[in-house]
């Protein structure tokens, strides 16, 4: 595993990789891409807040945008991003005291570097450029939702200790994030139903930010960040689907590696 990781990880660092997989996204990924960080940045310039923690929010926002438009295309760098995006958000999460963002973002972080060394031994298995989608079972559904259940009341408690703020909605994160970040690492479509969910919660929870800590240049830009991630989940469960459905084909016809 650590060869395997040591290999992905050169390969999602590598300058002209980068460079490579961010050109080949089409047309109508550019432009969303493009509008996702003229809406951040305007944002963030609107909002009038200069300090540290306001261009940390911003970049936040733009990192962001390009591991997830990456992470659609099943595309092995967006863990450079994703690593840049979480380490960012974890120091925002610090300022505002979301106990549940800032565990689930920890956790986040280190979940990239699996994500790498996994992603880069399916991508090897199957020839290709990119992972291929799966589906889950109904009692692989059952099981995940049971181990949600069981993190989110833990998750209560631990926040209720450290005095968290908007402690229910906040707690959710957690295990919906583990159970998402988990599906992604082994590509598998169902990831995209809790990443609907937790950026749902997270618009709820930034607006409620918005509204008791005023426009700083921050809350804005992830409040902002949250609404374009959600509609990102929307179109990433639309590509992820079609994707799944042509990886089953190519299954059945033994052209490529069915990732069991």
């Amino acid at each position: 595993m650590l060869n395997t990781l040591a290999k992905g990880m050169k390969t999602t660092f590598s300058p002209k990789v980068i460079v490579h997989e961010l050109t080949s996204l089409t047309v109508k990924e550019k432009f969303f891409l493009c509008a996702w960080v003229l809406v951040q940045t305007a944002a963030f310039l609107l909002a009038g807040d200069f300090s540290v923690l306001g261009w940390i929010g911003v970049a936040t926002g733009i990192f962001t945008a390009l591991s997830l438009i990456l992470v659609n295309r099943g595309l092995i760098t967006n863990y450079f991003w994703g690593l840049l995006s979480t380490f960012a958000w974890l120091l925002v999460a610090l300022h505002t005291r979301l106990i549940g963002d800032l565990s689930s973002q920890t956790f986040y972080f280190v979940m990239q570097f699996i994500g790498i060394a996994i992603w880069f031994k399916q991508m090897n298995q199957a020839e290709s450029n990119h992972v291929h989608a799966r589906k889950l079972t109904a009692l692989q559904w059952l099981g995940v939702g049971i181990l949600c259940l069981v993190i989110y009341v833990l998750n209560v408690l631990v926040a209720k200790h450290f005095h968290g703020t908007q402690i229910f909605l906040d707690a959710t994160l957690l295990p919906l994030g583990i159970v998402g970040q988990i599906l992604m690492t082994y590509s598998y479509v169902g990831q995209w139903f809790f990443w609907i969910l937790i950026d749902a919660v997270n618009v709820v929870i930034w607006t409620n930010n918005l509204l008791a800590q005023g426009a700083t240049g921050a809350v804005v830009s992830m409040f902002i960040l949250n609404i374009l991630m959600l509609a990102n989940a929307v179109y990433g469960t639309y590509c992820w689907v079609s994707d799944a459905k042509k990886t089953a084909i190519e299954i059945k016809k033994g052209t490529v590696y069915a990732n069991e």
